[in-house]
């Protein structure tokens, strides 16, 4: 990963489905392409930021279907699927085909993928005549969101508190790409002391999640 406005720079690990890597390319706009081989069979794949899942296929067909066709090497994939907006759960590929309960008319489906982070502990510097660790409580998160969906966050390790994140429309039912916030979003009133106050943010379901950064308010007894 290289990310020069960041300074960062680091080793990220992939792990394919017993393909091959043969070969990685990066184009002028900053797209990631790598040369898969498959049962002696190369394939030519892009990463996509805009995708939901890992190792994503997206149909957009002209009448709603039950049924789509995939490829050969899809068989026997448990997927996780996106149907019109609404995540349906996880299924199997059989015979090239992945069957829905309902039709659809826009289906993305791949590797249920899910964004699970926790952040380092915050640690107070002690006063130079304490001699414990007072303990502290996060009472408050700042997130900013770029075209993010819904997640939910857990901190001092307490409950789970969802973050739902829904665009306002005129329709009730808007799917999840007309749904995406870019923007801040907070958290305030959370609760629960301990010794090493942290936050952790993941996903309950597969979607788009993009966190530019972090602001956390932490309380320390007096």
């Amino acid at each position: 990963s290289y990310l020069p406005t960041q300074d960062v720079v680091a080793i990220t690990r992939g792990v394919s489905d017993g393909a091959k890597l043969r070969s990685v390319a990066v184009d002028a706009e900053r797209t990631i392409y790598v040369t898969l081989e498959r049962d002696g069979v190369a394939f030519l794949e892009r990463f996509d930021r805009d995708a939901l899942f890992d190792g994503s296929l997206r149909f957009e067909l002209e009448a709603p279907q039950t049924s789509v066709t995939l490829p050969s090497w899809r068989n026997g994939q448990e997927l996780a699927v996106w149907a019109d907006g609404v995540y349906v759960g996880t299924h199997r590929v059989l015979g090239n085909a992945l069957t829905l309960p309902q039709p659809a008319s826009i289906i993305e489906c791949g590797f249920d993928f899910k964004v699970d982070v926790v952040l380092p502990p915050i640690r107070e510097q002690l006063p130079s005549n304490a001699k414990f660790r007072a303990p502290g409580r996060i009472f408050k998160a700042e997130m900013s969101l770029y075209q993010s969906g819904g997640f939910a966050i857990d901190a001092n390790d307490g409950d789970a508190h969802p973050v739902t994140v829904r665009a306002f429309a005129e329709a009730l039912d808007t799917s999840i790409d007309d749904a995406r916030l870019t923007g801040n979003i907070e958290v305030a009133n959370l609760a629960g002391f301990t010794d090493r106050p942290r936050l952790r943010l993941y996903q309950p379901e597969p979607g788009p999640l993009t966190v530019r950064s972090v602001r956390l308010e932490v309380a320390y007894p007096s």
